[in-house]
């Protein structure tokens, strides 16, 4: 799936929280893709497009989204909760793989909290790896950034 960058807004956001919530009572099966494009919840987010592509760790999430976002050039964008979001909500299937038996986590893995909240700002499974990146470059957040993209912190092998 190719879409335009967008990001929720207030309303956009509950509607995912509200997604979010179902899929954890079971109302719910998959996250409904149209409040990915729907303008009364979304905003277009510059001009550039995003593209459904499979992760294999958190450097690869966070590679491709900083190699199409500028957050040097916008540094806001790092906290910015609906865009921040709208991404946790296209990439949902990656983030949380249902299929694969995954159990849908707190909101604070796909919905920012407001405030930089100190306890949970950095637990985001998209903003966390690429705040990472761009603060350390690629050489440097390897190793932290070498899990799977919805394994909240570094990834342990058991023998």
């Amino acid at each position: 799936m190719v879409s335009d960058l967008r990001a929720f807004n207030e309303s956009g956001i509950a509607a995912f929280r509200d997604a979010i919530q179902r899929l954890r009572d079971g109302d719910l099966l998959h996250l409904p893709q149209e409040i990915l494009s729907d303008h009364s919840l979304t905003r277009r987010q510059g001009e550039q497009v995003v593209v459904t592509v499979k992760f294999h760790t958190k450097l690869d999430a966070a590679t491709y989204l900083a190699d199409r976002i500028d957050f040097r050039a916008n540094p806001d964008l790092l906290y910015d909760a609906g865009l921040w979001s709208w991404l946790s909500a296209f990439y949902f299937d990656q983030l949380c793989p249902v299929a694969d038996g995954a159990q849908v986590g707190r909101d604070y893995r796909y919905v920012p909290t407001p405030g930089r909240d100190w306890r949970h700002y950095y637990r985001h499974l998209l903003a966390g790896p690429v705040r990472m990146l761009v603060a350390h470059g690629a050489k440097r957040a390897r190793l932290l950034l070498s899990g799977p993209v919805h394994v909240l912190g570094v990834c342990r092998r058991t023998p």
